[in-house]
């Protein structure tokens, strides 16, 4: 019988130093939450921050001077310069060409063989199409 006391006496200490804990953390975990919330209101609710927020969205979202249409702005400017690249390239090959044939009346004849399939009086002209 003296065994079965102490046991149900060790048990019923454990049970309330359990519920003792559990108050306590509770208690501690509220306080703690209740720190973060009072921060959180006095810090990031504060009606500057708040303000200051809400400027960064409508900024960043709002509008043709928005942070997204800049981005897209860029991004075709970049483009664009890319294919104004390409067709300034394209112009230096023909005027590249055009100083070639300009150079001798051999290629320009040459060319206007190839590109336009002129012949001479005298000459057949066959076309070859490869695949």
């Amino acid at each position: 019988m003296h065994f079965f006391h102490f046991f149900f006496a060790n048990v019923c200490k454990c049970q309330i130093l359990f519920v003792t804990l559990h108050r306590e953390l509770k208690t501690k975990s509220m306080e703690r939450w209740t720190r973060i919330w009072n921060w959180v209101r006095r810090y990031v609710l504060n009606k500057y921050v708040l303000t200051l927020l809400v400027f960064a969205i409508v900024l960043t979202f709002c509008g043709e001077q928005s942070l997204l249409h800049r981005i897209e702005r860029a991004h075709e400017i970049s483009e664009k310069e890319e294919e104004l690249a390409g067709y300034q390239r394209a112009i230096d090959e023909t005027n590249a060409q055009i100083e070639r044939m300009n150079a001798s009346t051999e290629n320009l004849e040459q060319f206007a063989r190839e590109a336009y399939f002129m012949h001479a009086d005298n000459e057949d002209v066959y076309i070859v199409n490869e695949p």
